[in-house]
């Protein structure tokens, strides 16, 4: 039996709970897994660019926090 008949026949007994079903059932059901790509994709950068936003804003706050303390020291 060829490797390409094994790998087919796994995925036909697969079930939901495994990796090989899901992917059975995407290709029976005609799924469009690009628009789930890139949603997951957006998300990903949405969240990197969250932290890049929050480690900006502590970083600013910080040297603010920083200035003001020598203000108060040099008066």
């Amino acid at each position: 039996m060829s490797r390409i008949n094994e790998v087919i026949m796994a995925a036909e007994s697969a079930g939901p709970d495994n990796p090989a079903g899901w992917i059975r059932q995407c290709l029976a059901e005609n799924w469009d897994v690009s628009r789930y790509v890139a949603e997951a994709q957006a998300a990903r950068k949405a969240e990197e660019e969250r932290r890049r936003r929050t480690e900006y804003y502590r970083e600013l706050e910080r040297r603010t926090r920083e200035k003001l303390a020598q203000e108060v020291v040099g008066t």
